[in-house]
């Protein structure tokens, strides 16, 4: 693997979780599927899943940013990995693990990691 070796890189790391949060509110939404049917603006979306625009909108600028979603003339649409992957009942799908595993399970553990390692739990985290 290779070596970190600036700070934009480790500015990539601290940031990573933001990336993850999007996806997983994508998939709650389900916008992946929603926009395999047909490219959509985020007032669309918004209709669709029932979320304030302004909101729909960030998050899809978000998915933009990292790849996930392309942005023509307005409207939203998959890319192609989002496409493949993330579109409920497609043939690779795999968001309904990673809506339900890694962020409804994974997430919370993680942000235990700190008292985990410090040995300093908060009583009322321990099962």
């Amino acid at each position: 693997m290779k070596q970190v070796q600036n700070a934009e890189e480790i500015s990539n790391i601290a940031f990573g979780f933001m990336a993850s949060k999007a996806l997983f509110v994508a998939l709650h939404c389900n916008l992946f599927s929603l926009l395999s049917k047909r490219p959509l603006t985020s007032v669309e979306l918004a209709g669709e899943v029932k979320v304030p625009e302004n909101r729909i909108s960030t998050i899809c600028t978000a998915l933009t940013s990292i790849g996930l979603l392309k942005r023509k003339n307005g409207k939203y649409s998959n890319s192609i990995g989002a496409e493949k992957y993330l579109v409920k009942d497609a043939k690779y799908d795999f968001g309904d693990y990673l809506r339900l595993q890694i962020d409804r399970q994974m997430y919370g553990f993680m942000q235990q990691l700190e008292g985990v390692v410090t040995n300093n739990m908060n009583k009322d985290d321990i099962d």
